[in-house]
Formats: structure tokens, sequence, C-alpha cells
């Protein structure tokens, strides 16, 4: 109480010190005020893409508040705000573009940008950019197209005038490098932006060099040099993908001729050879006239051996030819499977690799004994010929899978026949044939088949990695059946095993 009755019996000091509270208090807010102003300034991210005579502003405004309009205003740096104020439209992301044109060259301006939102405008720091000087026009060379014996379609592009009036524009060409306007050259126009012109009167078969070309006051530049080749007059054709009907002696194949070029196609075909490229001096077939698609039989043939085919077509301007195909013709082959000949006493052919497999050192399919179908598991009870009463199943189709799944002659080879091929060849030990060990064996004519070690089946197990078991068509009893167990540096023996064992096959024919 004393304290307010002092305060009262004085009023200036009383008056002073409300004052001084009421500041203390208009103080702190107007610092939260300028704390949330700071917060919502809105920033810019801009660049400048200058010429001597231009200028392309890009950027993306970034406000908290929503912005609803964008001004830009553009001066000469020692200039006062003597302005020009552009109106600019930016996107949903608030991306924006503006080109500003007719500009002195080798010249500072300043620009700022002013945005306005719901809230406010904001004046942003003013910024700068220097246009270059007036040069020569940029120009570059785009393509070549439509290319025929005497014509041929180019095109450029002026990118930029340099800051002065493009006068020409256009394509110089020569049979030499480095072409200019002194030379063969188009007039496209004037001005900058996209262009073409078409070549006349050149000469077939001969190759050409261009380059785009625009002239301004200050000078004249090239694009890039490109170079074509115009087109011989021979008709255009294409060799089908693929050779069809391969057999010893005889395939199929053939081509499409796209174009005649306004002559005549008067042959069409197919041309081949042992080598590769060959051409009508070589083999070949005659298979009508005119473009169009066409069908060649190839004849007399050489079995096993390589060609190189290619289709061609001929006019008054001469021959053309598709692109190179490569075949073999069937070599020792019965019903698609191939034979060696070892020179063995009986003339027994032995296949060059396991029923299953399309490669010599492939292991192929496992069969249990007489069974015609692999299977997952390799059991006693679920082997179908365990205890049937059979002697020689070779050739039987019943319960040989070589005949089975091969056809024609093939069969399982019997007994005497692997005795025969075990006493009549010569054999080396294999390690790593494509990763394969096994049996190399050489017959008195040195021709010779590889045997890989595939081991066999047994239950649910792949056993025996180390040797070689293959099945014969002769029973050992009515539980076992005959077949060759070899291992390196054995003495190749037959043996009689369970017929349940999954084994390899290697067929033989005669």
């Amino acid at each position: 109480m004393k304290n307010i009755i002092n305060l009262l019996s004085d009023p200036l000091q009383t008056i002073k010190r409300i004052v001084f509270f009421a500041s203390t208090i208009l103080f702190v807010l107007h610092g939260c005020q300028k704390d949330l102003e700071l917060n919502n300034v809105p920033t810019i991210t801009d660049g400048v893409e200058v010429g001597a005579t231009y200028a392309v502003i890009t950027g993306t405004v970034e406000c908290p508040i929503a912005t609803t309009k964008l001004e830009v205003q553009v001066y000469p740096a020692a200039a006062a705000y003597n302005d020009t104020t552009f109106a600019v439209e930016f996107t949903t992301d608030n991306a924006f573009e503006l080109t500003l044109t007719d500009l002195l060259p080798t010249t500072d301006y300043s620009y700022r940008y002013i945005i306005y939102s719901s809230a406010d405008s904001t004046e942003l720091k003013s910024r700068r950019f220097t246009t270059l000087a007036k040069s020569a026009p940029k120009v570059v060379t785009t393509g070549i197209d439509s290319i025929t014996m005497t014509t041929a379609l180019c095109s450029g592009n002026v990118s930029s005038d340099g800051g002065e009036a493009i006068t020409a524009r256009g394509i110089c060409y020569s049979t030499v490098e480095t072409p200019t306007i002194d030379g063969l050259h188009t007039t496209a126009g004037a001005g900058p932006g996209e262009f073409s012109s078409t070549l006349t009167g050149l000469t077939a078969a001969t190759t050409y060099y261009v380059r785009a070309y625009a002239t301004n006051a200050i000078g004249t530049a090239y694009g890039e040099q490109m170079t074509f080749t115009t087109h011989d007059g021979k008709p255009t054709v294409s060799t089908s993908n693929t050779v069809n009907n391969i057999t010893q002696t005889t395939a199929v194949c053939g081509g499409t001729v796209h174009n005649d070029y306004g002559y005549e196609v008067t042959a069409r075909g197919v041309c081949w050879s042992t080598i590769p490229n060959p051409t009508i001096a070589d083999s070949y077939t005659t298979d009508g006239t005119g473009t169009g698609n066409f069908t060649s039989n190839l004849t007399n043939l050489t079995d096993s051996t390589t060609y190189y085919l290619r289709a061609y077509a001929t006019n008054q301007n001469g021959t053309s030819y598709g692109e190179e195909r490569t075949f073999t013709t069937l070599g020792d082959y019965i019903n698609g499977h191939k034979y060696v000949d070892l020179g063995l006493p009986s003339g027994t052919k032995w296949a060059t690799c396991n029923v299953g497999a399309s490669q010599e050192w492939e292991f192929g399919d496992y069969y249990a004994w007489g069974e015609t179908e692999t299977k997952e598991e390799y059991y006693i009870e679920n082997c179908r010929t365990y205890h049937m009463e059979l002697t020689n199943i070779s050739g039987n189709p019943t319960f040989d899978a070589a005949t089975v799944h091969w056809g024609s002659t093939w069969r399982i080879p019997t007994k005497e026949e692997m005795e025969e091929l075990i006493i009549n060849c010569s054999r080396t030990w294999i390690t790593s044939y494509n990763g394969v060990n096994g049996y190399r064996m050489t017959g008195p004519n040195g021709n010779s088949i590889f045997l890989p070690a595939a081991g066999r089946h047994y239950n649910e197990r792949h056993i025996g990695e180390s040797n070689g078991y293959y099945w014969s068509a002769t029973s050992g009893g009515l539980y076992w059946a005959e077949h060759i167990n070899f291992y390196p540096d054995n003495e190749f023996p037959i043996y009689s095993s369970y017929r349940n064992y999954g084994q390899p096959i290697r067929p033989v024919s005669n």
C-alpha cells in the first residue's frame, strides 16, 4: 500500500514508468512480428542464358504463402528505375521463363523480382547479367536423309544469330573435306531456326562431305562436317534370317528385293560358298525377277560342311548382296542324331552323345534298365523290369529308351557290341573336357567317341561321379543287367548291376 501511495503522490514519475513498460511491450511485439515476416520471405532460384541481343531468364519461386503474380523489372545497370516491367506467368510448380530481346551487345543489365502474394508484395534484391559481343552465327549440321543416286536431303539449325540478322543459311557440300560457300552450296532462307535443303545433281556411288552454314554481318559460320555416299543404283536386297530344311546335301533359304531404283531386277536368288562373302561367281540359284520375296532351294551340297550364303539381286547397274548367313549341312546322321563309324569289324555305328544330350561331353538322361522314361527316384520297388524275364531288349520299342526317343534304327548296344568296342578301340582318359572327365575311345580307322564319366542314380542319390556306367541291352538274370563300368586306369570291365539303377545310354545303329 505504501508503494501505491508513493506512486500516486508523484504523478509524473508514474507516467514515465507506464510509458517505459508500454514501450518495452511494443518492442517485443515488433520483434515477434519481424521474425514472422522473415520466415515468410519468398525466394527465387534462377539462371540466365545470354547472347548478344537477348537473354533468357528461367527460375523457380519458393514462397510459403501462395504466389499470385510475378513481375520482373529490367533496366540498364547505370540508370535509375526507368525500368521496363514484365509480368511473368508461371506453372503450378512456380517455375517461369522470360525471354528478353532487342538488348544491346556487351551491356550490363540489372533486373529484380516483385512477388505478389495474397498477403503482400515483396521486392527482391537486384541481380545482373552482361550481354555478349556480336559474333558470327552458331549453326549445327543436324542430319542427312533420303539418299538416292543423285539427291540427298540435309538439314541444319541456326541456334544463335550472334546479334546480327541471319542473311543466308543452307548446306555446302563437296567430294573433298571441309566444304565452304566458295564451292557448291544451297540457300535455305534466312533467320535463326531449323532448315533443310535438297542436294541435287549428285554423282552416283560417290562420297560427299556436307556442312550447314549461316551468314550474318559479322561473318559465316559452319556446323560439324557429316558425310554420306550416294546410292549406286543397284537393287536393295536382304537375306532371309534363317536357313531351313538343312539335310546332308540340300537347304532352303531366300530373300527380299526391296527397291530396284527404277531399273528392272532381271535376276535374283542366293549364292553360296565354303568361304565368306559368296558372289554369283560361286554357286547360285535363279529365282525370278522383280522386287518382292523369293525362296531358293540349294542342292548338291556336301555333308558335314559349313557354307556361307547371301541373297543377291541384279539390274542394269550391277549386282548387290544381302546379309551373310552361315549354316552347316548334316553329316553322318540318322534321324537327326550324329554317329561315328569307328571302323569296327561289325560295322556298328556309335552315337556321338548319350540319350538326352546334345553334346558329347553332356551326361544326358538316366534310365533304369528296360525303362523308357526318367524319374526322380530309382528304387527296386518302382523298377518295372525287376524280376521280369528278359534277355535282350535292343531295338524293342517297349523296353529300349534309345529306340523310343531317337527312333529309326537307334538302339541300346548289346553286351557283345560293348565288348567289340572295348577290344578294338584304344582308350585315353581325358580330364576336364568342358569340365567333364571320361574316356576317348579311338577306333581302328582313327575316328573316336567320348564317353563321359556321368555316374549313376541310386534311390534319390547321384553316385559314382568319377565312374562311367552305360547300360547294355543284355540281361544278367531276373534282377540284373550287363553294363560298362569304367574309371581312370581300370580294365574297362563289363559288370552286372541291379536293374533299378539309373544309368546313361549310348545308342548304336547298324
